[in-house]
């Protein structure tokens, strides 16, 4: 009886012991959460509080005038001061570069000083800036109200294209017409000794392949000096006019009228075989072809055979061979 006795209070201390440790577990959570949740509201009312950061920008300039070249940054640091809410700033300073501010020339006044010197308001960067953390411009403060820099003017000459493009096509296809790119001559801007040697630019070097089908391709030009050479445009484009070709032939009489010399041929006719645009097959026709002997600087005496040639053909049909390509004659005396 005594042992049962003893047992019942052991498990009742037990009970009380897990009991008293989960309890404590509880009250450290919500100890914690409590906390978090006091930080939380902490932070949420800071970065809604409204703040001034400076920052020191550094200076690029990209998309210069291509008869320009920029030599001297005069201002390459600005200094900005930043008024914003603190959710603002946080943005960015997380999702933008705040090292370097990057103008685009196009975007902006260019302003004469003397001679090779510009300038641009700092008041139309202002704008920029603000657009990007979204606040008025009235919150962002440059140091300086204008930004200066040096841009030499550059020699200009006018060079023809050279093409490098491959083209490939699908079986059966090819090109219509004449491929022909745009434009024909570029403007190259850079320092006179080195435009004096230049007298073309090229097409990148390129295979495209698989072509079934008009194309318009814009293609780079090649630099021969990025660093000194400007190209206004730099790029020409392709237009391809594909159509899907077949081969076919047509048989007509060689012509010896013009020969001062009766002659008479063996055979008398010719198969001229050709190829042309499937859309220009029911526009063939015999008297579009004209074939006659090669007399010039031949001694017909003396001659066993003569050559034929195509004197006269459709400007749709391409790869013309003749069949036969020689014809035996007999002088009528």
């Amino acid at each position: 009886m005594d042992s049962e006795k003893k047992q019942y209070h052991s498990r009742e201390r037990i009970n009380d012991s897990v009991s008293t440790s989960k309890s404590g577990r509880n009250d450290n959570w919500i100890f914690f959460t409590a906390v978090f949740i006091s930080i939380l509201f902490w932070v949420l009312i800071k970065l809604s509080d409204p703040y001034t950061v400076p920052y020191t920008l550094r200076i690029n300039y990209t998309n210069i005038p291509k008869e320009k070249r920029l030599i001297y940054i005069s201002d390459s640091l600005v200094n900005v001061d930043v008024t914003a809410r603190g959710f603002e700033i946080l943005e960015l300073n997380l999702f933008e570069d705040m090292d370097v501010l990057d103008i685009n020339m196009d975007n902006f006044s260019l302003m004469r000083k003397e001679g090779e010197e510009y300038y641009i308001y700092s008041e139309e960067l202002r704008e920029k800036l603000a657009e990007i953390v979204g606040i008025q411009k009235i919150n962002v403060h440059f140091s300086k109200n204008t930004l200066a820099f040096t841009l030499a003017d550059l020699e200009e000459k006018e060079v023809f294209v050279t093409n490098l493009i491959h083209f490939e096509f699908t079986e059966q296809y090819g090109l219509y017409e004449k491929s022909i790119f745009t434009p024909e001559k570029v403007r190259v801007f850079g320092p006179a000794n080195i435009l004096d040697t230049l007298q073309q630019v090229y097409t990148v070097n390129k295979e495209i392949t698989n072509i079934n089908s008009d194309q318009e391709i814009y293609v780079k030009l090649q630099n021969p000096a990025p660093g000194l050479l400007n190209f206004d445009p730099e790029e020409v484009s392709f237009k391809l006019r594909v159509e899907k070709f077949t081969a076919s032939s047509i048989e007509i009489p060689i012509d010896i009228s013009g020969h001062k010399q009766s002659i008479k041929l063996f055979p008398k006719t010719v198969k001229v075989h050709f190829k042309l645009a499937q859309k220009d097959y029911n526009n063939i026709r015999a008297s579009q072809f004209e074939v006659v002997p090669d007399l010039q600087n031949i001694n017909i005496e003396n001659a066993v055979r003569l050559q034929l040639k195509l004197s006269k053909k459709p400007a749709f049909v391409r790869n013309t061979t003749l069949d036969p390509a020689y014809v035996e004659f007999l002088i009528i005396k």
